[in-house]
């Protein structure tokens, strides 16, 4: 069976976990990114929809971010533009499974609502759920509060594998079709190049994609009702300084590493005005309020705009889908197995304000301590890997222990 993959973290990751299971049974094409809302889903249909069509099953997994993050920042308006992602996935001619992978205090979460919508428009449209929250998971089965580990994801794949070809799943959707829609993707590579702006290629493991080198400013012309709703973007571990954007006057910081697909929280309508940050001394809030950036602007990469038009209406057919069920009944006896076999240290599950509070200790001590504060800043990381104030100051203490071991190696060389 060929499976196109679009996730989130969990997919992401699922590179060493389902999805490396699934390919032992078949083919499986990754289109997933990590920090993404659903924006980037709808980006990715529309720029691969052929590829999408010819696979005989997609499947997305978007909810995790929106439920922890996105919906409750965003609010109503965020889930409104939900029930049209969901119309859009209507007319894909393919079976598709939403995968909702487990979150471990779901129903604790003001956005459980969130939740319950995304399946009720599942059914309406009689799309495949399979919710993993159904599943009995352990506090040892995940990694963080929204992260199975990988071992527990490599079981997912296993059974999930086998479930897909043992299981009836109809024949595949036909005559569905979009032939407009009120969102809007604007791919870098479809600018008219000017100044000294250059399109450049990036790639790696998970994927390749162009993006503008943004030197110089330039005009995104658009419908005075279009309302920007996102931006894609690259950042470099071997670029020096922070990454910037201004937006009609609007000055935001880029953050993280890699490629971010990101939303923009303030209404920006009609003609885009788009320039480089550059500075040598500045502090900028990250978009989204992730956090702030300071020092040195030295570049702007971008990869896509993402709109939405209220005057540019919906023209969509539903494809002709059966419905079908996938159930997982012996997930959780594999899952036991395999972590049982492989015999992995599962760091214990600790409370946020836990981890919080191990990364500030860290800091508090790393001008006294730098060994203590390294000790206590790793703990932090085995609680929360993918934290980016974490895992920078982690890699900050090792290269000052790294340096420290070696002075005090060549004062030694230097007393003999």
């Amino acid at each position: 069976m060929k499976i196109v993959v679009i996730g989130t973290s969990n997919s992401v990751m699922g590179g060493n976990g389902f999805i490396k299971a699934l390919m032992l049974d078949h083919e499986v094409i990754q289109l997933s990114s990590g920090r993404v809302p659903f924006f980037y889903h709808i980006k990715t249909i529309e720029n691969n929809k052929a590829l999408i069509e010819s696979s005989d099953l997609l499947l997305i997994d978007h909810y995790i971010n929106d439920v922890n993050f996105y919906s409750e920042a965003l609010g109503e308006e965020y889930n409104q533009l939900c029930e049209d992602f969901y119309y859009l996935l209507s007319s894909i001619n393919t079976r598709i499974i939403n995968v909702l992978f487990p979150i471990r205090d779901l129903k604790k979460r003001d956005t459980i609502t969130y939740y319950e919508q995304i399946k009720k428009s599942s059914r309406l449209y009689s799309l495949c759920v399979l919710d993993l929250n159904e599943t009995p998971f352990s506090r040892h089965h995940f990694s963080d509060n929204i992260h199975i580990t990988h071992d527990a994801s490599y079981a997912l794949g296993i059974v999930l594998g086998k479930e897909l070809l043992d299981s009836d799943i109809g024949q595949k959707p036909q005559q569905g079709y979009c032939r407009n829609m009120p969102f809007k993707v604007i791919n870098i590579e479809d600018l008219p190049l000017k100044n000294n702006n250059a399109i450049k290629t990036f790639s790696n493991s998970l994927m390749r994609l162009k993006y503008l080198d943004v030197k110089d400013t330039f005009l995104l012309q658009n419908s005075s009702t279009a309302k920007l709703l996102s931006v894609g973007y690259l950042r470099v571990k071997n670029k020096e300084g922070h990454s910037g954007i201004m937006i009609n006057g609007h000055k935001f910081s880029l953050s993280g590493y890699g490629y971010f697909h990101e939303t923009i929280d303030i209404d920006l309508f009609g003609d885009l005005e788009v320039s480089p940050v550059l500075s040598n001394d500045l502090t900028l809030s990250n978009l989204m309020g992730r956090g702030l950036a300071k020092g040195v602007f030295s570049y702007c990469y971008l990869t896509e705009f993402f709109l939405y038009d209220k005057n540019s209406p919906f023209q969509i057919q539903s494809a002709s889908r059966t419905p079908f069920i996938i159930s997982l009944p012996k997930l959780i006896d594999v899952v036991d197995r395999i972590c049982s076999i492989k015999g992995s240290f599962q760091f214990p599950a600790l409370e946020e304000k836990t981890i919080n509070l191990l990364r500030e200790m860290a800091i508090k001590n790393e001008g006294d301590n730098l060994k203590v504060a390294f000790d206590l800043m790793n703990l932090a990381n085995l609680a929360r890997p993918k934290g980016p104030v974490i895992k920078s100051k982690l890699e900050e203490y090792r290269f000052k222990l790294n340096k420290e071991i070696e002075s005090e190696s060549e004062l030694k060389k230097s007393t003999i």
